[in-house]
């Protein structure tokens, strides 16, 4: 058995070394009709070389115009997408400070004994505007902001939340904590001068 398999494999090897040679030879002739079919001006398979090269090129075509078409689409989304984000934000930004600055004004008028108290809340508020219109409209990345999406309007309507709820102490609790706060800023620097309650 093992004879046979060694005399069956010596058989295989040299069929395979026949194959290979015969392969190369047909490959060569192959090869060699092939070129001196195209190399012939009349030959038909010139045209239909040039028909294939043809329907290449209009199939790559047709793809990188289905491309373009996409990313024009994409484009026109995205810029949608940032436009009305950035749209929210001004508004946010816009309706807080006026908001805010509204209530200051009816505190100012409805409680007029309280014009020392409104002291505070009016500075950190026209602060708060000034400094936030700087850093938002000439301090900030908008490449970044954009393309992240990471807009000031709810982190700024936070800090008006602040000044918010000092106006609230104002009006319904007699201003205690602004009191309170204005007579530690007071004691800070070294003032005799205290605030009562309104």
């Amino acid at each position: 058995l093992a004879r046979a398999a060694r005399a069956l494999q010596a058989q295989n090897a040299e069929r395979i070394e026949a194959a290979k040679e015969l392969l190369k030879i047909r490959a060569h002739e192959q090869m060699a009709t092939a070129l001196a079919r195209i190399r012939d001006l009349d030959c038909e398979c010139r045209d239909q070389w040039a028909t294939w090269f043809k329907q290449g090129f209009q199939f790559e075509i047709r793809g990188l115009q289905m491309a373009n078409d996409k990313l024009v689409e994409f484009i026109q989304v995205k810029y949608a997408q940032v436009a009305t984000e950035l749209k929210r934000d001004l508004r946010i930004f816009a309706a807080s400070n006026a908001f805010v600055f509204a209530l200051l004004l009816v505190c100012a008028t409805w409680r007029s004994s309280a014009a020392v108290h409104l002291l505070l809340p009016a500075v950190l508020l026209t602060t708060a505007s000034l400094i936030c219109g700087w850093c938002y409209v000439f301090e900030q990345n908008w490449l970044l902001t954009i393309v992240y999406s990471d807009y000031l309007g709810w982190t700024y309507a936070l800090y008006l939340g602040l000044v918010f709820a000092l106006l609230l102490d104002i009006i319904a609790n007699r201003a205690r904590v602004v009191t309170e706060v204005l007579n530690w800023l007071l004691n800070a620097v070294g003032s005799a001068v205290s605030v009562g309650p309104c």
